[in-house]
């Protein structure tokens, strides 16, 4: 599992493929990322938009604890493409707690 400090950004770029496996671009796509934060699960949701052939977008890690976050990308329009995973947030003594 991919390991990222916390307090990070937190890049997310994927591409959209129709079921054919032809390109695809989706009129918007959005990323959930659930975490806790202060030891409450919370979830935010983070707009993507286009950069050339990928979609990309950024969410900060300065609010969640440190432990397992799960993400999951998926796009509006005639094709649902998703994607999902997940990640460790790790942090050591000197990290201040999320604000």
């Amino acid at each position: 599992m991919q390991i990222v400090v916390r307090g990070a950004d937190v890049g997310f770029s994927t591409s959209f493929a129709d079921p054919t496996g032809a390109a695809y671009t989706p009129p918007s796509a959005t990323i959930r990322v659930t975490y806790t934060s202060k030891g409450v699960l919370t979830t935010d949701t983070v707009p993507m938009s286009p950069s050339g052939a990928a979609w990309v977008g950024v969410w900060s890690s300065v609010n969640a604890d440190a432990g397992q976050v799960d993400w999951f990308i998926s796009t509006g329009g005639a094709y649902e493409s998703v994607d999902e995973g997940s990640f460790n947030l790790v942090k050591n003594r000197a990290n201040p707690a999320p604000l």
